[in-house]
């Protein structure tokens, strides 16, 4: 008996031609592209599926993740 592995996510890749509003994110679960609402526990979450904007996925899909993002304030801590 053989086992399949994923490599990368089983959902479909963002179709940047058929994103509509500049504010719109990819839903992997979906398929589609959303505007994410905020919801009753602060974060964003597709209106759809209610899938997170923090969810491992949506993040990857969207690059959203907070790497090499340069920290607030003055000095750079010099």
């Amino acid at each position: 008996m053989t086992h399949k592995k994923f490599t990368t996510a089983p959902f479909k890749k963002p179709d940047y031609e058929r994103r509509h509003r500049k504010n719109a994110m990819w839903c992997p679960y979906c398929g589609e592209w959303r505007v994410f609402k905020r919801n009753i526990y602060g974060t964003k979450s597709c209106p759809e599926c209610t899938m997170c904007d923090n969810d491992f996925w949506v993040r990857t899909a969207n690059k959203t993740w907070g790497f090499g993002v340069k920290p607030r304030g003055r000095g750079g801590g010099e």
